[in-house]
């Protein structure tokens, strides 16, 4: 499983205990009291988030011994980065969504700042973020390959 799969059991964990919240401060509003419905419910949504907390907890020891197999092979590690949203990527990606007008006046200076910047593209000369960029070549490869098997 990745980060991204792991984040989302998070993310529902979470909104378990937010729910098991709102019936404590529900009860607390009304009468001051769970009734016994209601304490079900707010027992069921704890005993649900700590199912999903030994899942994460499980799924991360998963991957560090994965990870620590790969190292040991001398291979290198499989992650995948989680995305960059800097501020040239978002105003790069609101000037194609939204047109130049939509800019602000600190995401213009960014996208213009990148677009004539001089030196390598870890420098920030390219015109095209790079995800951008390898997301654009990835959709090319399959629409080719769909054409010309």
């Amino acid at each position: 499983m990745s980060w991204i799969d792991i984040k989302g059991k998070r993310e529902a964990a979470s909104q378990l205990v937010e729910r098991a919240g709102e019936i404590l401060k529900t009860a607390q509003e009304e009468n001051g009291e769970l009734s016994a419905e209601e304490n079900t419910n707010f027992d069921q949504l704890h005993a649900d988030a700590e199912k999903l907390k030994e899942e994460i907890t499980q799924l991360e020891r998963q991957q560090e011994a994965e990870k620590s197999v790969e190292e040991r092979i001398g291979r290198d590690e499989l992650e995948v980065a989680e995305p960059n949203h800097d501020l040239a990527n978002r105003a790069f990606d609101k000037l194609l969504r939204h047109g130049s007008q939509s800019l602000s006046p600190e995401e213009r200076a960014a996208h213009e700042q990148r677009a004539i910047s001089a030196g390598t593209a870890t420098a920030g000369a390219e015109f095209v973020p790079e995800d951008f960029y390898n997301s654009f070549v990835e959709v090319l490869k399959h629409t080719l390959w769909r054409r010309h098997p």
